[in-house]
């Protein structure tokens, strides 16, 4: 074990080393406990007595058996290192979980082999490479520069034949970095020919759940139970008269359920809700619309299914493919019958198990609505909207007058009982404080 400042291992190297490189092997014990050694300082002398300072960095793959490189130190012009020694550079005891441990010189072919491997590893996804598999075409998702994709199927088909000894190696790790980067650059540029999504067109649509929500009837217990009944509920995004961001059962009749969607010139979406007259202000747990609201959203495609075309929809000032995506908070795997709050989270489209039954609950596809139909649905809506904000406000009344001292000396006044049209026969109650005089 180690402290923060003293050493986990000195050791000799094979030979007093003068010139090239000086890389860390490690094999990590089989220790489950996860205090594994990740932060290091390599230091090196000539005769044990003065150190050097070589460089600071961070062993990755910090689990059971796991296997780490360092990257290669050159050492400099003019030295000499007989002794190298390892030291814990974080600010809490670890455990040097090291099954095998070694310091070697490597010479120019290992570190031209390293930089090769690396790339291999990198895009071991592309190294059978066609068209198919770099996902070349013009549609949402699909990538058009055929340039680079033939640039990178000819360097990754290069690579491969250079480890296979089908052709010669590069003799220095210059060639071999430049071989690497070149690659990353090529990918890079590529990458950058993404089909975008795009709104059919500029309208009204209903924002639909890409999960199929179901309820199962059961009959019987134990192992005599059975299904016998199975109901599916369809679930869209809307806004709630309290202007909270919500998801729950489609209610067709409902003009807080229609968002009207118009694409910008930037490729953002203004993202408007008919009913509540409102846009996103929060886009986060527990997410808010407001009649000021002003955030911008993007719709970024995440496949085709079921004649569906999927989208992840995000802010626009946030990053891609993180856990900014507005998800169905208490899903329950597909079994929530309520109307319940959105949140934000990651895109579960592809994420495979163990999320197999997260899948659709940050997706969601789009279902137009007929403008013709617009107006009568807003006219519908206004007493709802109107009446459950006053009870809204009503409540909130209420709860401050819970507050109010009714005795004679503290009540100068009565107002009129005032009906409120938009509520039947509701009324509100308002008390006035007025001053003494």
């Amino acid at each position: 074990t180690s402290t923060a400042v003293s050493p986990v291992k000195t050791m000799t190297t094979r030979e007093p080393a003068t010139e090239g490189y000086i890389v860390m092997y490690m094999q990590r014990r089989q220790v489950d406990n996860g205090n594994h050694l990740e932060e290091v300082k390599m230091t090196a002398s000539a005769d044990g007595e003065t150190w050097e300072d070589l460089a600071e960095f961070t062993l990755g793959n910090a689990v059971s058996l796991g296997e780490v490189v360092s990257e290669p130190l050159p050492i400099p012009e003019g030295k000499s290192y007989a002794y190298i020694r390892v030291i814990n550079n974080s600010a809490t005891q670890k455990f040097f979980h090291a099954a095998e441990f070694e310091l070697y010189n490597p010479k120019e072919f290992d570190l031209v082999c390293d930089i090769l491997d690396k790339i291999l590893t990198k895009y071991n996804d592309y190294l059978e490479c066609t068209y198919e598999v770099l996902n070349v075409g013009t549609e949402f998702g699909q990538f058009t520069d055929t340039e680079s994709a033939d640039k990178i199927i000819a360097s990754l088909d290069k690579v491969m034949n250079m480890i296979s000894g089908v052709t010669d190696m590069p003799e220095t790790t210059a060639e071999a970095q430049a071989i690497s980067t070149e690659i990353d650059e090529t990918f890079t540029k590529f990458w950058a020919s993404e089909v975008l999504y795009k709104l059919p067109a500029n309208g009204y649509y209903r924002i639909i759940a890409n999960l199929a929500y179901k309820e199962e009837i059961t009959e019987g217990e134990g192992e005599n139970m059975q299904i016998v009944e199975t109901n599916y509920m369809k679930k869209a995004l809307f806004c709630g008269t309290d202007y909270k961001g919500m998801w729950g059962n489609v209610k067709e009749d409902m003009a807080n359920y229609v968002w009207k969607l118009t694409e910008n010139e930037d490729g953002t979406i203004d993202m408007y809700n008919v009913g509540m007259e409102a846009r996103f202000s929060i886009v986060a747990e527990n997410a808010k619309l407001a009649e000021d609201g002003d955030k911008q959203m993007i719709f970024d495609f995440a496949g085709n299914e079921d004649g569906n075309t999927i989208i992840y929809i995000r802010e626009a000032s946030t990053e891609r493919g993180a856990s900014n995506y507005i998800h169905q908070w208490y899903h329950n795997k597909g079994t929530q019958k309520e109307d319940k709050p959105l949140t934000v989270w990651k895109g579960t489209f592809d994420m495979g198990a163990p999320y197999d039954t997260d899948k659709g609950t940050s997706e969601w596809y789009l279902e137009p609505v007929n403008e013709e139909d617009i107006q009568a649905l807003v006219d519908a809506f206004a007493p709802i909207k109107n009446h459950d904000i006053l009870v809204e406000q009503n409540a909130a009344l209420r709860a401050e007058v819970k507050d109010v001292d009714f005795s004679k000396e503290s009540v100068s006044y009565l107002a009129p009982v005032v009906r409120y049209t938009e509520l039947s026969s509701r009324f509100r109650l308002k008390i006035i404080n007025l001053p003494a005089d």
